[in-house]
Formats: C-alpha cells, sequence, structure tokens
C-alpha cells in the first residue's frame, strides 16, 4: 500500500526565520522531520519530444515526467499537539532557535544570533561623526546664537532637547534594521504556501497517485450505478 504523504500549510512566518505549520503531534508529526514548500503549484508534465518510432506509435504525446519544484525545505525544531514550528534545513545547529516557557505558559523563541554579530557598533559612530559634524555647521559669530532678552535661552533649550529626541528615535530604528540583518534564512516564504512532507522520490510513484485518482471516480460511479437484481427480490429502493 502507497504511503500518503502529509500536506499542511503555513500559517505563520515570523521576522527572524521560523514559521509555523498546521500539522502538530496528532498528524504524527515529529520533531527533525522535513517540509518541503510548494506555494503555488503547478506541476508540468513533460513529453518526449523524440520518441523512437516504436514508442510514437504506441503512445502518442505520453508523459514521461511529472515534475513540480520545491523552493524551501523546513526542518521541525518543535512539535505541539496542532501545529509545529519548523525552520530552514539550511540553518546550521548552532543557529537553531531554542524554546523556553513563558510567564504566562507561553512560548517564548530566542533566536542565536550569527557568530560574528556585532549589535549597532557601527550606529554608535555614525550618530557620533553625526554630531561633530552638526557641530562644525554652527555660526562661528556668538551674536547670531546668543539668547535674545526676552526668550531668555528656553526655545534653544527646548530645540535641543526635540533634536536629541529624534536622534534617538532614529538610532534605535537603525539598531532594530541591523538586528534583522542576523535573522535566519527563509526563501521568500507566505501564509497560505503549502508544505508537504519531505519523502524520499520514488521512480514511478507518481503514476500509483495517477492511478488512484483515476480509479476513485470510476469506483464511485460503480457504487451511484444499480446493480442488476432478480426481479422477485424485494427492492430496497425509496418511493
Amino acid at each position: 500500500m502507497q504511503q500518503r504523504v502529509m500536506r499542511g500549510q503555513v500559517i505563520h512566518v515570523n521576522e527572524d526565520g521560523w514559521v509555523v505549520i498546521n500539522r502538530g503531534a496528532q498528524d504524527g508529526v515529529s520533531e527533525g522531520q522535513r517540509f518541503a514548500v510548494l506555494g503555488e503549484r503547478n506541476p508540468r508534465q513533460i513529453r518526449d519530444l523524440f520518441p523512437s518510432v516504436k514508442a510514437a506509435e504506441q503512445r502518442v504525446g505520453q508523459v514521461v515526467l511529472r515534475a513540480d519544484t520545491a523552493y524551501e525545505l523546513l526542518r521541525v525544531i518543535l512539535v505541539e499537539r496542532q501545529c509545529c514550528v519548523a525552520i530552514s534545513d539550511r540553518v546550521p545547529p548552532e543557529r537553531a532557535p531554542q524554546p523556553f516557557l513563558g510567564p504566562q505558559g507561553e512560548l517564548l523563541v530566542y533566536t542565536p544570533p550569527p557568530t560574528d554579530w556585532r549589535y549597532d557598533a557601527l550606529d554608535l559612530e555614525e550618530a557620533s561623526e553625526d554630531s561633530a559634524a552638526d557641530a562644525a555647521e554652527q555660526p562661528a559669530d556668538a551674536s547670531e546664537t546668543a539668547p535674545s532678552d526676552d526668550l531668555p535661552g528656553e526655545p534653544e533649550r527646548a530645540s535641543d532637547a526635540e533634536d536629541e529626541g529624534e536622534r534617538a528615535v532614529d538610532l534605535a530604528a537603525r539598531q532594530q534594521e541591523r538586528l534583522w540583518d542576523g535573522a535566519l534564512p527563509l526563501n521568500a516564504l507566505q501564509v497560505g504556501d503549502e508544505v508537504v512532507m519531505a519523502l524520499p522520490y520514488r521512480p514511478g510513484a507518481w503514476e500509483a497517485a495517477a492511478a488512484e485518482e483515476t480509479a476513485a471516480p470510476a469506483a464511485s460511479n460503480a457504487s451511484a450505478t444499480p446493480a442488476t437484481t432478480d426481479p422477485a427480490a424485494p427492492s430496497s429502493e425509496y418511493d
């Protein structure tokens, strides 16, 4: 009997590189299993354009291979009852996310950064360079920067505080962008992409699946057609 291939969908893509699939322990998923991501399915029917004369006479336009593309391979790292968490199979073990228990029973996921990761050191250097450039652009004449008699310096100090606040917000934004530069690799996954359990392909496996699909409608049609019975036998049909 042919093994049925488990199928599911991606229901969440996290910004640091892990995904959630809607298949879990109740479906037979276990840690370490792999899923191939198909996305929008478009299987190709490949035919032999140059068959031999004898083959051409027997089977005109026969499909010699039915193929599709898996654009990402996922590895399961955590299994829940109705879902599982997976990462790209390209992620090395030392960068695999580590699950922890949160204060309200929720899942906490820590994703180790790359070994050569330096958090925002360059951003701090850029901020100091910007401050030095701003100071150099200040006018040399003290009379231009001196506070007026009516407003003894308060507007200038308030303006300086606003500038510092804007710089802090900009620096925080750049630090956050730099943080996601170290996210785990994912090949453009989207919510709703179809996944199938990554089983090794056996030559001719698709032919058995196609035969089952063809046999299913035939069996349903046969069951729907009433069989010829003895006229004397009581009828089981409703009026």
